[in-house]
């Protein structure tokens, strides 16, 4: 639920506000009441120091009528398959970077916990997993006896459940959130056995 917000007391209230956008209906009892009435605000009345406090809070049927008469259309409701904007721009990474996978610097650090499987982040959607390879590096200058080193090279890559999700709802992503650039699902890598 939306804060109450004052309409009678002193200070940055309601009505000061409404009067400075040169709005100022004399009869606010009757409006309260005809708002009240048609379920778009919820009013409660509190006990001030010198006057009874009249609060205003609107409701969600109050903010969709709102929404409406400014122009701003209906709000898309998340569905429980969907990520969020973010999660979805880092998993369209991960899908970007193809079969050898994206680094695990080049993602947004937080979207660990989200994305791969075996992380207890609540709201965890097991769609990737990291994999590390080992990768041996010769250090040795020309002339010299072959000296070698190695580090660990980690990269997020897409698991059966991620690739099926993306697959599965990639037209919906798109619609959902256009502005994210997100690449056709390249084919499965092939297994060997």
């Amino acid at each position: 639920m939306w804060r109450r917000i004052p309409l009678n007391t002193a200070g940055p209230t309601l009505t000061s506000r409404l009067r400075s956008k040169g709005v100022h209906d004399p009869g606010a009892s009757s409006t309260l009441t005809a708002l009240t009435n048609r379920g778009l605000v919820e009013v409660d009345y509190l006990p001030g120091l010198l006057s009874t406090i009249v609060c205003v809070r609107i409701t969600p049927a109050g903010r969709t009528t709102a929404r409406a008469g400014l122009g701003y259309g209906t709000r898309w409701v998340k569905h429980q398959w969907a990520l969020s904007e973010w999660l979805w721009r880092e998993f369209t990474k991960v899908v970007a970077a193809g079969e050898d996978g994206l680094r695990t610097e080049q993602m947004w650090p937080s979207a660990h916990g989200y994305l791969v499987h075996g992380e207890l982040v609540r709201g965890n959607r097991p769609y990737l997993r990291v994999e590390k390879t080992q990768i041996k590096v010769d250090q040795s200058g020309p002339g010299e006896a072959p000296y070698y080193t190695s580090y660990e090279r980690c990269c997020y890559v897409l698991v059966d459940a991620g690739r099926a999700h993306y697959a599965e709802r990639l037209a919906d992503y798109r619609e959902v959130y256009p502005d994210v650039a997100a690449p056709d699902l390249p084919p499965a890598p092939a297994t060997t056995s």
